[in-house]
């Protein structure tokens, strides 16, 4: 397993990333304090500058494990299931240009969290997975053409309306015949909506393709009262080489949240 730590290029107004808004030093921090790699969080894959990043990821021996479409929806608003087409077709095309970023970075999984949007009333449940399944396969015809995997993740009730559990998305990724699509889970997520996190775990299987390490507080790993003993014995145990990307909140201040979690995970893995 590798270490990835959270890093947005432009502020965002509320997010658990621990270097929000300062990209520059989350790479040279990552580099410091023995990361693998940088989890990109952007709303617009235009505000990157790729030849740059590039160069430092190079300089640095990093590279990017992920990129993050949720401040698509939490800063632009834009999302699959929005009653207006005018706005899906934005966010449908806004994935694809998060995808082509991923694949110029040198193969990042893309994750699709809020940007799935929720599931609206006026619409119907039915209808809302429909257009959600739609953005994700028009993203899927992208991604088969540059090797890039999508992760769905599975997010708390309090800020989703659908697809809290692990069992869901297992459920829900049934729906594509590809290999290009898994599970990602968060443990702060999971320690609102599983009963048993490593059980879930388990139960992913060969699904599972992303990890949010976190803790109960949103705070980074061993701050919190998340069984991480259990979470690494469970993630070794099917064979999980992928990432673990610490998604947590600044806090006490963001050198504090990534030398921590470094120190933590690192003995645990």
């Amino acid at each position: 397993m590798k270490l990835s730590l959270t890093a947005s290029c432009r502020r965002a107004t509320f997010a658990p990333i621990v270097y929000n808004g300062q990209l520059e030093e989350a790479v040279n921090k990552a580099s410091e304090f023995g990361f693998h790699a940088i989890e990109l969080h952007i709303a617009d894959p235009r505000h990157v500058d790729r030849r740059w990043l590039k160069e430092r990821l190079e300089k640095e021996g990093l590279a990017i494990s992920t990129i993050g479409t949720g401040l698509t929806y939490v800063e632009e608003r834009l999302s699959f299931t929005d009653p207006d087409e005018s706005i899906r077709k934005k966010a449908r095309e806004r994935l694809k240009e998060h995808i082509e970023l991923a694949h110029d970075l040198g193969g990042a999984k893309v994750i699709i969290g809020t940007i799935k949007g929720p599931i609206r009333p006026e619409l119907g449940e039915k209808r809302c997975f429909d257009l959600i399944t739609q953005g994700i396969e028009e993203g899927l015809e992208v991604a088969a053409k540059k090797g890039i995997e999508m992760v769905v993740e599975a997010i708390n009730r309090y800020e989703s309306n659908s697809l809290n559990t692990v069992e869901q998305v297992l459920e829900f990724i049934r729906r594509f015949d590809s290999n290009l699509i898994g599970i990602h889970v968060d443990t702060f997520h999971m320690n609102i909506e599983e009963r048993d996190i490593a059980e879930s775990i388990r139960r992913a299987g060969r699904n599972l393709r992303h990890v949010h390490a976190v803790d109960s507080n949103r705070w980074y790993p061993g701050a919190g009262h998340v069984p991480f003993d259990s979470v690494i014995a469970a993630l070794k145990e099917i064979g999980y080489q992928e990432y673990l990307a610490v998604e947590a909140l600044p806090l006490p201040d963001p050198d504090t949240a990534a030398r921590k979690t470094r120190e933590f995970l690192g003995q645990l893995i």
